[in-house]
Parts: structure tokens; C-alpha cells; sequence
């Protein structure tokens, strides 16, 4: 395992700025998503990690130790793009121990090693097919094998489940986390689902122009975004834009209490209260928060939640997801309740 270390580390293509000064901790066996829009950075970051290409400016530690010099096969890391890169005419035990091949291990060896791997991918018996033999699944477990081979302490994947059902998905989300804790490997990941950024990772990494919005695990990142870009990023969001007058945040009518977190800078650039959707509670009433009626515009069923759009007493529309059962219909009003612990503030 690697401890590693981004200290303003900048990549620039031209005149084009791509990284701007990012710093990230990731300690030792984390499991980190790197998660954004396209084009914000994060496979480039992948790149600089693994020593395919190298920084404008900053630096890249592993256990403390610059690896701006070390090149690419002596940096203890593998890459996993999202394509494969499968060798057509080799076949698959060939793919898989093709990096030991380069290392000068004996052939006995390589095969041995292949063989173990493809059991530990759940494809034993697939040492004598070739890429175009078997599934995208299969490819993707041939190319975490492939990258297993040569005993990484660093694993960095590219995207490794776009191009993978919606099942096929979930089987790989768990083989990868199955082979991370086996392995002991600091694995980094990228990825545009907020989703299989939550599942899989220790921490998270929001990107956005070349700059990292916010960092930290999950929940955290979920329940207090610093901005709306990130709030955004984990779903959808009610905003009520309002001010803060004596310690309370002013929507319309209501009088919101401010959590305690906030310190006076903070405090005072304070214009929106955040509220998840899941967070309305219908038909019921809350001591320590906002009780209220709304009417329903609009109700969707999706299976095994609903989703509606409420407007409340001044035009103003919220949308809300609610489990299934007992859910009232289309223009009925009802009584809805917020607990003061699931709002959000900020500065949008």
C-alpha cells in the first residue's frame, strides 16, 4: 500500500489549463472516487498518478517520497482504462501476464500466475480464449487480472464499469471492492455516477473545471455540501432563497434555526436553505422543525418510490420522493414536516 500526496499539482495542454493546483491526501488502502462532469480533470489525474504523463507544476508522493522521476514501470501503480486495451492477438492467460513477460519472469511462472488470477476474477478455465471469445464483463475481469499481475500497490481505474449493464455493474462494484481489501492496494477510481462513487469509496473527490469542489467521505459530502455544485452533484435539491436576520434563516414566513457550524464569515454569505427531496415527510408533524401545508401538482410512480411536485403558499414549487405505499393522489393538500436536522445552508 501507498500512501499518496497531490500538492498543487497543475497540467496544463497549450494554453489549456486542465488541473488548477489540486491537493488530496489519500492514505494508505483508501478506496478514493474521483467524481465529476466530463472534461473536469479526473482521468488526467490518473495519468499524472501513474507516470503516463507529467505535471506543469506541484507534485506526487507516494509514502511521502517524490515519484516525479520515477518513471512509469518502478512506480508501484497500475492503470485500468475503461476500454480494455486487450491484446487482439494474444490470448487471455498471454493478456494477463503480459507485464511479467516484460519483467523477464520465466513462462511456468506467468501461466501460474494468470491461472491464479482468473480464478480469483471468477474465470477459471478462460486462459486459451481470446478477446474477441468472450463478454464485455469478461474483458473487464481479464483487464483487473491483467493489472493484479504484476502486484500493484497502487491501482488507478478509468471509468473500469461504463460500458457495462446494469447488472453486470453491480457484479463488478463488488469484485473490485473484493479484490481492494484482498490485495491491500490504495485504489483510486473515476467516475461520473454519484451512485457507484457512494458504494465503493472511503472518500470522494468532486472535480469541477480543473479544481476539486470538495473531498471527504461520502455522507459528509452528501449532508454538507459546500456549494450547490456539489449539493447538485448528489441528486436533486429544493432551494428556498431567503436571509439571515439574528441567528435564523428568514424564507417567506418561516424562521429556520442555523446550525451551529457556521462561523460569522460563513454565516453572513448565507442566501439559500438546502432540502433533499427524501427529507419531506408527508402527514405528519415534527417538534424541532418546519410543519406546513402544501398542495400537489404533479405525482410519478417509479416503482417502489413516488416522486411529486408540491407548491406551497406562494407559488413556490418543491419536489419531494416518498416511499410507495399509502401516498395521497394528484391535488389533494396535506400536511408537510422537515425536520430542522435535514436542512442545509449556503451560498448559491
Amino acid at each position: 500500500m501507498q500512501k499518496i500526496t497531490l500538492k498543487n499539482l497543475t497540467k496544463k495542454f497549450g494554453n489549456d489549463l486542465i488541473l488548477d493546483h489540486i491537493n488530496m491526501e489519500i492514505e494508505l488502502g483508501e478506496l478514493v472516487a474521483l467524481l465529476g462532469p466530463s472534461g473536469c480533470g479526473k482521468t488526467t489525474t490518473l495519468k499524472l498518478i501513474s507516470g503516463l504523463i507529467s505535471p506543469t507544476d506541484g507534485d506526487i508522493l507516494f509514502s511521502d517520497e517524490s515519484v516525479l522521476d520515477t518513471p512509469v514501470e518502478k512506480r508501484s501503480s497500475v492503470l485500468v482504462f475503461q476500454d480494455y486495451l486487450l491484446f487482439p492477438h494474444l490470448n487471455i492467460a498471454e493478456n494477463i501476464s503480459f507485464g511479467l513477460k516484460m519483467r523477464g519472469v520465466d513462462k511456468q511462472t506467468r501461466l501460474k500466475k494468470a491461472s491464479d488470477l482468473l480464478s480469483l476474477v471468477d474465470l477459471p478455465g478462460y486462459e486459451n480464449y481470446y478477446p474477441h471469445e468472450v463478454s464485455g464483463g469478461q474483458k473487464q475481469r481479464v483487464s483487473l487480472a491483467r493489472a493484479l499481475a504484476i502486484d500493484p500497490q497502487v491501482l488507478l481505474l478509468d471509468e473500469p464499469l461504463s460500458n457495462l449493464d446494469v447488472n453486470l455493474r453491480e457484479d463488478m462494484q463488488e469484485l473490485i471492492l473484493e479484490l481492494h481489501s484482498e490485495n491491500d492496494m490504495t485504489t483510486i477510481f473515476v467516475t461520473h455516477d454519484h451512485e457507484e462513487a457512494m458504494i465503493m469509496s472511503d472518500k470522494i473527490a468532486i472535480m469541477n473545471n480543473g479544481i476539486i469542489e470538495q473531498y471527504g467521505p461520502g455522507e459528509e459530502l452528501y449532508k454538507n455540501p459546500k456549494n450547490k455544485f456539489v449539493a447538485d452533484f448528489f441528486g436533486n435539491a429544493n432551494y428556498l432563497l431567503g436571509e439571515v436576520k439574528s441567528g435564523k434563516f428568514i424564507y417567506d414566513s418561516w424562521e429556520i434555526p442555523l446550525k451551529n457550524q457556521f462561523n460569522i464569515s460563513d454565516i453572513k454569505q448565507i442566501n439559500a436553505a438546502m432540502i433533499r427531496p427524501e427529507n419531506v415527510e408527508f402527514n405528519k408533524k415534527i417538534k424541532n422543525g418546519l410543519n406546513f401545508k402544501a398542495k400537489i401538482k404533479e405525482r410519478k410512480f417509479i416503482g417502489e418510490r413516488v416522486h411529486y411536485k408540491l407548491s406551497l403558499k406562494n407559488n413556490k414549487e418543491i419536489i419531494v420522493t416518498v416511499l410507495s405505499e399509502n401516498t395521497p393522489p394528484v391535488k389533494d393538500e396535506i400536511n408537510i414536516a422537515v425536520d430542522y436536522r435535514n436542512i442545509w445552508f449556503m451560498k448559491i
